[in-house]
C-alpha cells in the first residue's frame, strides 16, 4: 500500500527548526518516500530522497535537523546507504555537500535507514523526539527523519509506504483514507507522523477543527480527551482574544507519559496498565491543557531559551486556572498543584537566581534552574494573577492578550515589567523579578482569592542528615552546586545505609506532596524532613561520591513534628469570581467550533 502526499513547499517556519534557506525560489522539486515494513525486528524506518533541477552551478548542502540532539545517537539513528552523486561529510554530524561531478544533470538520489527504538523501553523514553515503533503502529517528527536542501525547492512530495491495512494520520493532514492522498499545509513545521492502525474511530469536532486519534495498548481514551480538547480551545480564544484557525490533531500514544507540542500537533503519552480511569484522570487533562496552550504561549508568542520560566512556568498555571475554571479539573486539585509548585522549588535556584537574568541557563537536566523555571515560574504567575484579581486591575490572561497583538509576537522580560507597571503592581516586578527573591507562600496566595486555610498535624521522614548548599559561581560543575551532606547522624536512618559525610545529594524520591511546616526544635538533622513520603515503605537518594553516582536505598524513620500548611475550597462568590471565564452562548457553542470569537478590545 502507497501513501501519498503532496507538499507544496516554502519552507517558511520550518526554516527556523531545519535550515536556512535561500531568498529566492528554484524549479527545482524534492521528493520523499518512507518505506516501513510493520516489524519491529528491526524497528526502521527506510528513507529515499529524489530530488530535480537542482543549479550545478552551485554548492548544494543538506542537513538532518538535531531536533532532540539525535547526533548523540549517532548511526543508531541514521546511517547513509547510497547517494547518486556521493555526500561529503560537513563539520557537523548532520550536514553534507552534495559532490557533483562536471555535467551533472541536477539529480540527487539519496537513501537511508532511520532507526526506530521499541516502545517502553529505557532507550525510546530517554528519546522521546526520536521515532519509536510498537507491534501495530510506529510514529515520529518530520525533524530527524526528513533531510532538507539549502535552497526552496517549487514542489516536494511524500510517500509512506506502509503494510495492508495500516493507516497514515499526520499533524497536517489528518486520518486519510490511502487511496485519497493527502494534500500539505503551506505553512509547514516540525510534523508528527503516525503510521499504523488506530484505535477506533477518529474523533473530530464538527468543524474539523480539532482531531484526536489513539494508538497502541489500552483501552480507547482518546473520546474522552477529544470532548474536553474542544471545550479549551473555546475557552483559549476567548480569554486570549486570539482565533486558532489551523487544524489541531492530537495523537494519544501509550509508551510513555507526557506531552510534546509541535507544529499542528499535540503527542500526550498514556499508560495503559491504569486502565480506563486515566482518561479521567485531573493530572492528564492538565497536561492536555498544557501543551494545548503552547499553541498561543510557546507557538505564537516565544521569548526563547532565556524566558523558559514565562513559556513554560506561566503556561502551567494559565492551563491549570483554565481547566479549573471550566470544571474540567476541581479546585482541590488547583489547590494540590499550588502546593506542588512550592514543594518543587525548595530544590531550586529561587532566591539565588533572577527571573530576569536573561544569562541564565534554564535548561540544565531538571536541576535547579529548570526547576525554578518550570514550578517557580507557576507560582510567580500565580502570585502576579493573585496581585490583579486582590486589586481589581484585571487578570494574568490579559497579558497574554497584548502580547498577541504585538506585530512581532516575541517576549521579552520588559513586556511582563511594562504590564505589571500599568496594572499598578510594579513594585512586586521589583521584589520578585529583577532580583533574586523567594516567592510569596502559596497557602498565604490561595487564601489571598478566596480558599480557607488548613493545618493539619502530619509526620516527617527522618533520614539523620544535615545538607547544606554549596556557594559557588552558577557555571561550577553540577556536582560542585548540589547539597553536602555535612552530619550525618550515627544512629539514623542514613547512617545504617552507607551515606558519609562529603556525599553530594543529586536526587530523592518519593518526594511528598504539599507543602510541610517543621516544628522548631527538631534537631540539626534536618534534611529530608518535609520533602520524603515518611509513609513510603522504601526512599532512595542519588547521590554523587567523587566521580561516581550512587542510588542509595534507606528505610526511613516517622516521626512526629510536621504540619501540613494546606488550604480548601469554600463556597464563596470570591472564589467564584476567581475562576470566572467569559463563556461562549448556547448559539455561538452550536455554530462551530471555533467559537473563540475575537472579544472587542478597548480602542
Amino acid at each position: 500500500m502507497v501513501l501519498i502526499a503532496k507538499h507544496i513547499a516554502t519552507h517558511g517556519m520550518l526554516a527556523t527548526l531545519l535550515v536556512a534557506v535561500s531568498a529566492c525560489r528554484s524549479s527545482s522539486s524534492l521528493h520523499y518516500t518512507i518505506r516501513y515494513s510493520g516489524s519491529d525486528n528491526p524497528c526502521v524506518w527506510e528513507v529515499s530522497l529524489v530530488a530535480n533541477g537542482l543549479d550545478s552551478s552551485n554548492p548544494v548542502c543538506m542537513t538532518l535537523p538535531d531536533w532532540g540532539e539525535w547526533t548523540e545517537v549517532g548511526e543508531e539513528h541514521l546511517r547513509v546507504v547510497h547517494s547518486s552523486p556521493a555526500l561529503l561529510q560537513g563539520e557537523e554530524s548532520n550536514e553534507w555537500t552534495v559532490e557533483a561531478p562536471e555535467n551533472w544533470d541536477g539529480r540527487l538520489e539519496v537513501r537511508y535507514l532511520i532507526g526506530a527504538r521499541r516502545v517502553g523501553t529505557e532507550a525510546q523514553r530517554r528519546r522521546r523526539t526520536l521515532p519509536w515503533c510498537a507491534p501495530d503502529y510506529t510514529f515520529g517528527f518530520e525533524a530527524n527523519t526528513l533531510m532538507c536542501l539549502d535552497l526552496e525547492v517549487s514542489e516536494r512530495t511524500l510517500h509512506v509506504d506502509a503494510p495492508e491495512g495500516w493507516s497514515l494520520y499526520t499533524a497536517w493532514g489528518g486520518m486519510q483514507d490511502p487511496a485519497e492522498g493527502i494534500l500539505l499545509a503551506d505553512e509547514p513545521g516540525n510534523m508528527m507522523i503516525a503510521i499504523g492502525t488506530p484505535q477506533g474511530a477518529v474523533a473530530r469536532s464538527k468543524a474539523g477543527l480539532i482531531e484526536t486519534a489513539q494508538f497502541g495498548r489500552g483501552p480507547n481514551i482518546a473520546p474522552e480527551i477529544h470532548r474536553y480538547m474542544v471545550d479549551l480551545v473555546r475557552a483559549y480564544g476567548i480569554t486570549t482574544g486570539e482565533v486558532i484557525t489551523s487544524p489541531i490533531r492530537v495523537f494519544v500514544l501509550d509508551g510513555m507519559s507526557g506531552g510534546t507540542k509541535s507544529s499542528y500537533g499535540l503527542r500526550i503519552g498514556f499508560r495503559p496498565e491504569l486502565g480506563e480511569d486515566q482518561a479521567k484522570s485531573e493530572s492528564l487533562r492538565h497536561l492536555v491543557a498544557h501543551e494545548l496552550f503552547h499553541f498561543w504561549l510557546g507557538g505564537k508568542i516565544d521569548g526563547g531559551v532565556s524566558t523558559i520560566w514565562f513559556t513554560e512556568g506561566f503556561t502551567d498555571y494559565l492551563s491549570l486556572w483554565h481547566v479549573t475554571a471550566l470544571n474540567i479539573v476541581s479546585r482541590e486539585y488547583f489547590v494540590e498543584q499550588i502546593l506542588d509548585y512550592q514543594a518543587r522549588i525548595a530544590d531550586s535556584s529561587i532566591g539565588s537566581v533572577a527571573f530576569a537574568d536573561e544569562s541564565i541557563v534554564w535548561r540544565d537536566g531538571n536541576g535547579p534552574n529548570e526547576r525554578m523555571a518550570y514550578a517557580g515560574g507557576a507560582m510567580l504567575a500565580f502570585a502576579i494573577d493573585a496581585a490583579l484579581f486582590e486589586t481589581g486591575r484585571g487578570r494574568l490572561v490579559d497579558l497574554i492578550d497584548q502580547l498577541l497583538d504585538k506585530s512581532d509576537r516575541e517576549f521579552i522580560v520588559r513586556d511582563l515589567w511594562s504590564f505589571m507597571v500599568e496594572r499598578g503592581i510594579g513594585k512586586m516586578y521589583e521584589d520578585l523579578v529583577a532580583v533574586p527573591s523567594p516567592l510569596p507562600d502559596s497557602v498565604g496566595l490561595l487564601e489571598r482569592v478566596g480558599f480557607r486555610r488548613t493545618d493539619t498535624p502530619t509526620q516527617l521522614a527522618y533520614l539523620g542528615l544535615r545538607a547544606e548548599d554549596q556557594d559557588v559561581p552558577r557555571d561550577a560543575p553540577l556536582a560542585e552546586r548540589l547539597p553536602r551532606i555535612t552530619m550525618v547522624d550515627p544512629s539514623g536512618p542514613a547512617a545504617q545505609a552507607g551515606m558519609e559525610i562529603g556525599d553530594r545529594i543529586l536526587g530523592y524520591f518519593p518526594r511528598r506532596s504539599g507543602a510541610v511546616h517543621v516544628r522548631p526544635g527538631i534537631g540539626p538533622y534536618l534534611y529530608g524532613l518535609d520533602r520524603l513520603d515518611p509513609a513510603a515503605k522504601q526512599a532512595f537518594l542519588d547521590i554523587i561520591r567523587g566521580d561516581t553516582e550512587i542510588r542509595v536505598p534507606i528505610k526511613v524513620r516517622p516521626i512526629d513534628g510536621g504540619t501540613i500548611r494546606g488550604a480548601s475550597p469554600v463556597e464563596s462568590d470570591e472564589l467564584d469570581a476567581f475562576f470566572s471565564v467569559i463563556r461562549p452562548s448556547p448559539q455561538q457553542a452550536a455554530r462551530t467550533d471555533r467559537v473563540v470569537v475575537r472579544r472587542h478590545r478597548a480602542g
